[in-house]
């Protein structure tokens, strides 16, 4: 973004200027929120997990694997009677311990057991189907085989498939912005040497006999199959 900025400010300007991005500051950044929040505490802000407003937090699925949670964003009472119904427990709206905000911050271990006891016996996926289909913002967890499968992803043309000339077919993620007029198109990284060839012949007028003699001899190095073809 500050790139841009300054590519802008040139092409409006016709003045350059240097762009300084310290990793550190970059991070601080993204603290802004709760840098905000010391202006009226009177000790500094600690540790709080995934838990910001109960019933907020990450929740355990079925069966049990290191990656079978789900992540549900519940933060008002509006999604906390999605929420509570969905999951076949409306009773706890009744809850004295669950009656607005502050209440279910303050009762959050008891909250979070709850809404626990429900997604435990359900996978990440029929979990987060029922959720969602309530209108509360919920996902579940995705692991990289996950990410690969995502019908979201291939939808978006996320993933992609290139064919390695060595590997054979290789799946990795697609850059995340899209452009409607220049989407630009994944290709290989070149293998080792693959271009040596190419560029000595052009540049040099290096012969296939005199190339593959300086590839017997180390001097250069070939792609595998290009050193094939010039034996």
């Amino acid at each position: 973004m500050g790139i841009l900025a300054a590519y802008v400010q040139r092409l409006r300007t016709g003045q350059g200027q240097k762009v300084e991005i310290a990793m550190q500051e970059t991070i601080a950044s993204f603290m802004r929120e709760p840098m905000s929040q010391r202006e009226y505490r009177s000790s500094p802000i600690t540790r709080r997990g995934n838990r910001t407003v109960s019933p907020t937090d990450i929740y355990e699925c079925a069966p049990g694997g290191p990656n079978d949670y789900i992540y549900i964003m519940c933060v008002n009472t509006r999604m906390f009677d999605a929420l509570i119904t969905a999951i076949g427990k409306p009773e706890l709206g009744a809850d004295p311990r669950f009656q607005t905000v502050r209440d279910r911050h303050q009762n959050g271990d008891a909250l979070h057991e709850e809404v626990a006891a429900w997604t435990r016996l359900r996978s990440k996926w029929e979990a987060m189907e029922t959720i969602a289909a309530a209108g509360v913002p919920c996902s579940a967890v995705h692991d990289s085989e996950d990410i690969l499968h995502s019908r979201h992803l291939h939808a978006r043309n996320m993933i992609r498939t290139l064919r390695h000339p060595v590997n054979g077919d290789v799946q990795l993620l697609g850059p995340p912005i899209h452009l409607s007029e220049s989407e630009v198109e994944m290709v290989p990284s070149p293998l080792l040497g693959e271009h040596t060839a190419e560029v000595l012949s052009a540049e040099l007028g290096l012969r296939a006999g005199e190339l593959a003699a300086l590839a017997e001899e180390g001097v250069v190095g070939l792609a595998p199959a290009l050193e094939t073809a010039g034996a």
